[in-house]
């Protein structure tokens, strides 16, 4: 789950963290959340689904505004 491994990095206080994904995490609203208290360092996107995908491309380009930025 994408929101509890967001949670666990926290606590190190990262400044930047680097997602791959599909874009289809189990709870995005949670995921989103959890990079929202990820604080002022830079989430950065890797997509790698279908580009027919708009939903998912779309989630992770929410992702990337997270965190912060």
């Amino acid at each position: 789950a994408l929101h509890m491994a967001l949670a666990m990095i926290a606590r190190h206080n990262p400044t930047h963290v680097l997602v791959i994904s599909d874009g289809h995490p189990d709870d995005p609203r949670a995921a989103l959340m959890a990079a929202d208290r990820l604080g002022p360092g830079r989430i950065d996107v890797i997509y790698c689904g279908p580009g027919s995908d708009y939903v998912g491309a779309e989630f992770m380009r929410r992702l990337a505004r997270g965190g912060g930025a």
